[in-house]
């Protein structure tokens, strides 16, 4: 199924969606885990992947998702001042327009 949305969003093989798929998800070294795909319409419309690291026991530590998805220093300054890890609690691949792009998005650690 994952292979027929990729195949009909048309999204490209890049050094971002290859770290997201086989570095962050895992495609290939373990089973897969909560991965969701989204359609949006409209002038802005395109695809997202969802990938919920929430509750997922195979998840890569935080240090590693924000190095893979290549967060830039405030997205780094934001997990730090949120509390102790993990706080990445989504990571989504967005593809709109020809032009791929990351979300992250974070969380307070349980009792921080």
């Amino acid at each position: 199924a994952l292979i027929a949305a990729l195949e009909r969003a048309a999204l490209p093989a890049t050094a971002l969606s290859r770290r997201f798929f086989r570095g962050l998800v895992g495609v290939g070294r373990r089973p897969w885990p909560k991965l969701w795909v989204a359609r949006s319409a409209g002038r802005g419309g395109g695809w997202k992947f969802y990938h919920f690291l929430r509750g997922d026991p195979g998840r890569a530590p935080d240090e590693e998702v924000l190095a893979l998805l290549g967060a830039d220093a405030g997205a780094r300054a934001a997990a730090a001042a949120l509390g102790p890890p993990p706080v990445v609690q989504i990571a989504a691949l967005g593809f709109s327009g020809g032009a791929l792009s990351c979300t992250l998005y974070l969380s307070a650690a349980a009792g921080s």
